[in-house]
């Protein structure tokens, strides 16, 4: 369903899983965004019900929305899911929102309309859905969007995407898609707009789903088999990365894929490990803690 074929300066694309029952946070987007004529939203509906379907299907013209397509999938995952709007997009540029936050471009698009990069970072608020507990990112470096990857507050040239797509998985397949960007080494900068809002504690997230988790050692694997021996600079952002699954490992998933995680981390350091990797290993560890959001 398309209910405009202009040309987008940016497409953003919504995957939309079969869990979600509330649109309250999908309706406040597309609405905060319904004057911006030059963007594109893709909402890409995976395996949900007829009836939810019917109701996603009405969203463009509840909220004014002229440029929106609407896609219907069946993969069961968001990798996948995401894909499918990246073909049917037209934006120069492109951005992945999830269904259960809120995005406003609205103090964004100016910057992209002359930035010569080939990526753009923006900053995001965090919410805390019980508590309502509030903190905004200063992301000013590479390392700190390590630590804090939102797929969600990045718009990427649509060039760099030629031949990037996300794996077939539920869980860190944005992880593994953000590594795989930056290992084509894109210009980068980073702005100071606030232009998302993520909310932590929903019931629709994956990392509350821990069936999902078992997508965390195939993801690792992905980033890990990338060798990195002569770059060193990529190679500590690799190590951050598997660093960071690890963690999310411990925090979220079951002992058995905890397990599978950490052997896949120390496989990885013995493969690789020499007095160099030591060398970047520290190092990685080191710079990021210096530069922590403050």
């Amino acid at each position: 369903m398309t209910f405009s074929s202009s040309s987008a300066l940016i497409s953003i694309i919504i995957p939309i899983g079969p869990a979600l029952t509330d649109l309250d946070n999908i309706e406040t987007s597309l609405t905060l965004n319904k004057n911006l004529g030059n963007v594109e939203f893709i909402l890409v509906m995976d395996s949900v019900t007829p009836e939810l379907c019917k109701i996603i299907g009405k969203l463009p013209e509840k909220c004014h929305i002229n440029n929106c397509k609407i896609l219907k999938v069946n993969f069961g995952n968001p990798g996948q899911t995401r894909n499918a709007g990246i073909e049917a997009s037209s934006g120069n540029w492109v951005q992945f929102w999830d269904s259960d936050d809120i995005g406003d471009l609205n103090l964004f698009l100016e910057t992209l309309t002359t930035s010569e990069s080939d990526v753009v970072v923006q900053q995001y608020r965090q919410k805390q859905i019980e508590t309502e507990i509030e903190c905004t990112s200063e992301t000013r470096n590479l390392l700190q969007l390590v630590r804090n990857p939102g797929i969600w507050r990045i718009a990427m040239k649509r060039e760099i995407l030629a031949s990037i797509r996300f794996p077939g998985l539920s869980m860190a397949e944005d992880q593994v898609f953000i590594f795989d960007v930056l290992a084509k080494k894109p210009s980068i900068s980073f702005n100071s707009t606030l232009t998302y809002t993520y909310f932590v504690g929903s019931k629709f997230q994956l990392t509350s789903q821990k069936p999902k988790m078992k997508d965390l050692p195939i993801s690792m694997s992905l980033i890990s088999h990338h060798d990195f021996k002569q770059d060193r600079p990529m190679r500590e952002v690799q190590i951050l990365f598997l660093e960071k699954l690890l963690v999310t490992s411990l925090k979220h998933a079951g002992f058995h894929t905890f397990i599978t995680c950490t052997n896949k981390f120390l496989k990885y350091v013995a493969g690789n490990f020499s007095p160099r990797f030591l060398s970047d290993f520290l190092n990685a560890n080191f710079r990021w803690a210096y530069s922590l959001e403050r």
